[in-house]
């Protein structure tokens, strides 16, 4: 059976990738895509989707999500693009006008227990969901999330971004019992590419080809500028781990997110005392098949 996958995601330029690699994987079913503010506005983030998915003529439902977080102050800039340079076609298509929480529970009832989410954004739309249809629990078969670290953030020396931008949302995905997957900070920084694999891309004449080499281009300019040399594809990595489990080693942990201490808010919290496999609430991506992921990446585009 192919598998049916809503992408949740905010793009963002590693959010795209993302998604033109999720577009040539044959044995996944995108159902739709949903949007949030994240790496940008509600509204860039929406359109950036719509026109990405019309450039590489890929016909979804793209529903407009959620633009402000659950509890917390918004505190994004509405200039970004989100996307820097990358210039995508216009799309004349229309957003799926439904309330993002309406169609993932209607996904999940439809497939009926086999619905898959890739979460690469804040998972406000994801939390709200989860209040509103609490019986979509047993409908979820399961969640796979880029976000949090074990290690240093990259919004605050704890928190990673996805996870302070809106934590309380974490929270309550966190506590639903749905099988959740992490695909945190500390596994994506390993799994990068480098200006020598651009040109990789560059050999090819197709459109998803084209626009991933001028994404990896950007998100290398701006990470030289920021004194990193290397290309970080944080989203796309979990993009990997969901469909490609033999990619990488879990372990699975009782994990809780920091709501109350503004200095550490959206930090991960790790149970690592013996408790009993019950209290387990996560699996945690702790190793990654370096040579693996790029070589699936490379495949992807022959």
């Amino acid at each position: 059976m192919v598998r049916p996958i809503i992408i949740d995601c905010d793009p963002g330029l590693d959010d795209a990738m993302a998604l033109i690699l999720a577009n040539k994987i044959q044995d996944i079913e995108v159902v739709g895509v949903t949007t949030v503010a994240g790496n940008a506005s509600l509204k860039n983030t929406s359109k950036n989707a719509l026109n990405l998915l019309y450039t590489i003529d890929w016909e979804l439902p793209v529903v407009i999500g959620s633009e402000h977080p659950l509890i917390k102050e918004r505190s994004l800039s509405n200039k970004k693009t989100g996307i820097g340079e990358l210039v995508l076609q216009q799309s004349n298509r229309e957003f799926c006008k439904i309330d993002v929480s309406d169609f993932i529970y209607k996904e999940a009832k439809k497939y009926d227990g086999n619905l898959e989410i890739l979460a690469l954004a804040p998972m406000t739309n994801i939390a709200k969901t989860i209040i509103k249809y609490p019986n979509i629990v047993p409908l979820i078969k399961s969640i796979t999330f880029m976000g949090g670290t074990m290690g240093r953030g990259n919004i605050t020396p704890s928190s990673e971004f996805n996870m302070y931008v809106d934590p309380h949302a974490a929270d309550i995905v966190f506590k639903s019992k749905i099988p959740i997957t992490m695909v945190g900070l500390d596994i994506t920084r390993k799994a990068f590419l480098t200006i020598e694999d651009i040109d990789y891309f560059k050999s090819f004449n197709n459109i998803h080809s084209k626009l991933i080499a001028e994404i990896l281009l950007l998100i290398h300019n701006r990470e030289c500028f920021c004194g990193d040399k290397v290309i970080a594809i944080h989203d796309v990595v979990a993009l990997a781990a969901m469909v490609l489990p033999q990619l990488v080693n879990k372990t699975k942990f009782c994990l809780s997110i920091e709501l109350d201490n503004n200095k550490s808010l959206g930090m991960l919290l790790l149970e690592y005392r013996n408790i009993s496999d019950d209290e387990k609430n996560i699996d945690i991506v702790t190793d990654i098949d370096i040579n693996m992921f790029k070589d699936w990446i490379k495949r992807l585009n022959c």
